[in-house]
């Protein structure tokens, strides 16, 4: 993993994340970000599902939570330094009364960031998304603008019309 180690908690949270479904009695996240600190890829946020909040706005929460400014300890920089991310999404929706789910892995290395990050989150990505489990997920997403975050790019990626 070009010497970055993914936290063992990351990838128990992650394999609850996959399997939550909706259950009752559990909390079902929308969205997870990981970032890179201190040479661990560790979690930074876990979002609740917010049943009342369309898919098009969770989607929104999460690409603005990629970007985020974040410090060595993953809380809010203060100088607005980005990194770079990862995230991993549960693309839950109804179509024709036909409830579809599906995994998305983004990568985000926005342009702006230092370049040593940016290979960094390029250098790590595939091997992090491995040890998460490859088969998990439906659409990988590399970005570095919102351009390549947009929702009806997804949309017609899983041939969804909205």
């Amino acid at each position: 993993m070009s010497g970055i180690h993914c936290d063992e908690k990351v990838v128990e949270e992650f394999n609850k994340f996959k399997m939550q479904n909706g259950r009752k009695g559990q909390t079902n996240y929308s969205y997870i970000i990981y970032r890179i600190i201190e040479e661990k890829i560790v979690i930074t946020k876990k979002q609740e599902r917010n049943e009342d909040q369309s898919l098009e706005d969770q989607w929104e929460d999460f690409c603005q939570s990629l970007n985020y400014p974040v410090d060595a300890e993953g809380k809010e920089d203060e100088n607005g330094e980005r990194k770079g991310a990862y995230g991993t999404f549960d693309f839950t929706t109804e179509v024709d009364g036909l409830k579809i789910c599906k995994g998305i892995f983004v990568t985000w290395a926005p342009g702006d960031i230092k370049i040593r990050q940016r290979m960094l989150i390029g250098a790590t990505a595939e091997s992090f998304r491995a040890e998460l489990g490859t088969a998990s997920f439906h659409h990988v997403i590399q970005a570095g603008s919102f351009d390549s975050l947009e929702i009806e790019r997804v949309y017609k990626k899983f041939k969804i019309t909205k």
